[in-house]
């Protein structure tokens, strides 16, 4: 024997799984990370024709940087044409789980004693402690200075 439901009782029991549906995916999007890149897209915006010849500028050197990690540290390898003009480092860190892990160093010129030098291929290496670093995917951007004129280049990292 079948047990007929009249229109009334199909509404609300319509309703009330639609409202339970609707309470489980807000909960699920509440429990997104949902961190942004930067907090100035706006400034990033304006400059983007300044970022693009920043990049068409730093095309070339993207072979000339190589990142290589052992289990206690990474080193950053600049070719000697990048190392011998460049005035100063930053090397960024964004990982791409958790936005807290995310860090940036300044690094001086290679002149300074901070630096090293290994062969003729590749002269001049930046050292990071990888105790800063989780275990995870970064994306490496180093952005280096020349008279004023910007340079950077992004590479991937994965700490296991």
């Amino acid at each position: 024997m079948m047990m007929k439901i009249n229109w009334g009782t199909a509404i609300v029991l319509f309703l009330a799984v639609f409202f339970c549906l609707m309470a489980v995916f807000v909960t699920f999007a509440l429990r997104q990370n949902n961190d942004l890149v930067t907090d100035d897209y706006y400034e990033k915006g304006a400059n983007y024709s300044q970022t693009i010849e920043r990049i068409k500028r730093s095309a070339h050197f993207k072979d000339s940087i190589q990142i290589t990690q052992n289990a206690t540290e990474i080193q950053i390898a600049f070719t000697q044409n990048i190392a011998i003009k460049a005035d100063s480092f930053t090397v960024s860190y964004y990982c791409g789980s958790n936005r807290k892990n995310d860090f940036s160093i300044q690094h001086p010129a290679f002149n300074d004693s901070k630096t090293k030098q290994l062969s003729n291929e590749m002269p001049s290496i930046l050292v990071q402690s990888k105790q800063q670093l989780h275990n995870s995917y970064y994306s490496v951007h180093i952005a280096w200075w020349v008279h004023s004129l910007q340079y950077e280049v992004d590479k991937e990292l994965l700490i296991q």
